[in-house]
């Protein structure tokens, strides 16, 4: 059973607080610490639940985790051991695969058991066809994954496009492999960069991070990490929507150069105001807002942003009209939009927005984003306090709620079990 969270709406939100990690990367650099034994930190890590299953599983593996307070985690791993590993339905099944050429490099075999329905068969074809190249040998039958090699040597590998999880194994295995490695296709996206960036960091020799052809030459040993992570973007978002609809100013620390040029961009799109404060924070002045009558957005995360524009348009303006291309895919935020009483007519990629006082009621969110934004909802409609699942939440964003509190907000959890008292 799912905890509940009360949120108490109309308090003006302040102070500081740091934005939590980019849980993708969060994952991906842990994997990395079964890559050289000693003593790693990483800091300005993911808050979601998908993390502590994954220290659960190195902590199998005989990983010694000190320091996890917010935000930082201190990893111990010489003594790195053999272990049968079981995934569940629930644990997110792809990551698992990180663990795959580290424990082969350092053990020599590996092997997973995976439920029936972990993966496609195409992904597994990918998987056993990857260790084949790097001169594993592997087979998969019944939801058992076996593989074990002598060594690693250096390949040449042509991925298919769409699944950064291969990329990150292919780069991980070039990195431990005897000799050099060409990887064609590798994946844009910004978890990829921060793992070559990292293994650079201990030591591996990762030509040209970020493009999409790398070329890695394998080193005999590697050193341990130390990485600050990069914050979670729908995150920091979600934090610059919140000042927004409770006009409020709050300073965002750590916030690095890239992550501030989207809130910059946004910010100027929307009439919000944003400065930069000391090294790398960021000051939201919600006081502030000039939010055009009319906006036409695209948007990298249209589940995050999308949603809160329209409860911004319908706090703010008398009519608000929001076209994109991405409002077609939120036909079901729109739908919940609608029960927290909002009048809106959608044509085409066209909203138009009708200013109603918002009656929060109690929902079950079904994506980690919708239950994110509905808490600012809740957090920005005066006096009132609402009851939401926090279950889906934590799926993604669980840090949110501790951020928001850190600024004064007023959520409040109650476990499933004291609810039943």
């Amino acid at each position: 059973m799912y905890d509940d969270l009360y949120i108490s709406g109309g308090a003006e939100l302040e102070g500081r607080s740091g934005v939590p990690g980019s849980l993708p990367e969060t994952i991906y650099l842990m994997s990395l610490t079964l890559m050289a034994r000693g003593q790693h930190r990483l800091g300005g890590i993911s808050g979601a639940d998908e993390v502590s299953d994954f220290q659960h599983i190195l902590e199998k593996m005989g990983l010694i985790f000190g320091d996890t307070r917010r935000y930082f985690m201190d990893i111990d791993s010489r003594q790195i051991k053999a272990a049968a590993l079981t995934f569940k339905d629930t644990y997110p099944l792809k990551g698992s695969f990180l663990l795959v050429f580290p424990l082969l490099h350092t053990l020599g075999q590996v092997a997973l058991y995976l439920p029936d329905t972990a993966t496609k068969p195409w992904f597994m074809d990918e998987v056993l066809n990857l260790l084949n190249l790097f001169g594993v040998r592997a087979r998969y039958s019944g939801g058992r994954l076996e593989a074990k090699c002598r060594y690693l040597k250096g390949a040449k590998v042509r991925l298919p496009p769409g699944e950064p999880i291969l990329s990150a194994m292919a780069i991980q295995a070039a990195a431990l492999a005897r000799g050099s490695s060409e990887i064609i296709g590798v994946s844009p996206r910004s978890e990829i960069a921060a793992l070559c960036r990292a293994l650079q960091k201990m030591g591996a020799l990762v030509e040209s991070p970020g493009a999409a052809t790398l070329s890695i030459t394998g080193v005999d040993a590697m050193a341990p990490l130390e990485y600050q992570i990069a914050p979670d973007n729908r995150q920091l978002l979600l934090l610059f929507f919140a000042a927004l609809l409770t006009e409020s100013t709050v300073t965002l620390q750590d916030v690095p150069a890239a992550a501030k040029e989207l809130i910059v961009a946004l910010a100027g799109e929307i009439g919000a105001s944003v400065a930069a404060g000391a090294t790398d924070e960021l000051i939201i002045d919600g006081h502030k807002l000039s939010l055009p009558a009319a906006t036409f957005m695209e948007t990298r995360y249209p589940e995050v942003t999308l949603p809160a524009l329209i409860l911004l348009g319908n706090r703010f303006c008398h009519q608000y009209r929001l076209v994109s291309t991405g409002l077609w895919p939120l036909r079901s935020e729109l739908t919940i939009l609608k029960r927290l009483n909002l009048q809106y007519t959608l044509e085409g990629n066209e909203l138009l927005v009708r200013s109603t006082p918002l009656a929060p009621t109690e929902l079950l969110p079904k994506t980690p984003a919708q239950a994110a934004w509905l808490i600012l909802a809740a957090c920005s409609a005066a006096g009132d306090s609402k009851k939401y699942n926090g279950g889906i939440i934590d799926r993604r964003f669980s840090a949110l709620e501790i951020t928001l509190n850190r600024l004064r907000a007023h959520i409040r959890r109650l476990k499933a079990e004291e609810e039943r008292q």
